[in-house]
């Protein structure tokens, strides 16, 4: 889990990097430079991304990270066009109820 600053919609306001995911493998055991993480575009979002890592011509990995906001961002009180709109997010599993 990758815990990052972000706006009430979830958007980041920067982005997990190559550089980023290789440190946070490090932290765990595994050796992987930042090249070797192949990503398929920005990761700007509150989500979950299936990164492919890859050591050698012949071996790969897939690697599932979470990118979740640093803090609470379940706001009851937010409003799009006058209407109410949640959907369900699952977050270091519980789930809560967010506004989108």
């Amino acid at each position: 889990t990758m815990d990052r600053a972000c706006n009430d919609q979830g958007h980041l306001y920067g982005s997990v990097t190559q550089q980023d995911i290789s440190a946070a493998l490090k932290e765990v055991g595994f050796a992987v430079s930042p090249r070797e993480v192949r990503l398929p575009g920005a990761i700007k979002r509150v989500d979950t991304f299936d990164i492919l890592v890859k050591v050698d011509s012949d071996l790969e990995a897939h690697v599932k990270i979470w990118v979740a906001a640093d803090r609470n961002i379940d706001d009851d009180d937010h409003r799009r066009d006058g209407v109410r709109q949640r959907r369900r997010t699952h977050h270091q599993g519980q789930e809560k109820e967010a506004c989108s």
